[in-house]
């Protein structure tokens, strides 16, 4: 996982037999900067605490570097950390 700080593999998240996303494949090279937009309850949130580490997969695989530091930019969100140790 050279360069990578997070990759997804077939990643999905249901909350109560909802789906919020399926078959999600990702690669965040490690410099980076991830923005996202869109509606309420869209699973924007969501997304970034599987990133984190801080919410698991219903399905799939989440790998990350360790030592892993994200950071929210929202005012109000401040910043949280997440230290992850690979499996």
């Amino acid at each position: 996982m050279s360069g990578y700080v997070c990759t997804f593999s077939k990643v999905s998240k249901d909350y109560g037999g909802n789906s919020i996303f399926r078959d999600i494949d990702l690669e965040i090279m490690e410099g980076e900067r991830i923005g996202l937009v869109g509606e309420n309850g869209g699973g924007k949130s969501t997304l970034f605490k599987l990133i984190a580490g801080l919410d698991t997969p219903t399905e799939g695989v989440i790998s990350r570097r360790r030592n892993l530091t994200i950071f929210r930019g929202n005012s109000r969100a401040g910043r949280f950390t997440s230290r992850v140790e690979p499996a």
